[in-house]
């Protein structure tokens, strides 16, 4: 019975170490497209400017 609880610990544990990696990975996928999409952004206001002020890039 004691042995059934551990292996019911442990599969807890990874479950929850799984999920943490998971959480993890979405996060930082989720910064990642926000960087790109403010570097989209900003680069498009950039242009935008030179336009106005004539200045080729």
């Amino acid at each position: 019975m004691r042995l059934k609880r551990l292996d019911v610990y442990n599969e807890r544990l990874l479950d929850a170490e799984g999920e943490n990696k998971a959480q993890e990975f979405l996060k930082h996928k989720y910064i990642k497209q926000g960087m790109e999409i403010e570097r989209t952004r900003l680069l498009g206001e950039i242009g935008e400017l030179a336009r106005k002020y004539g200045i080729e890039i």
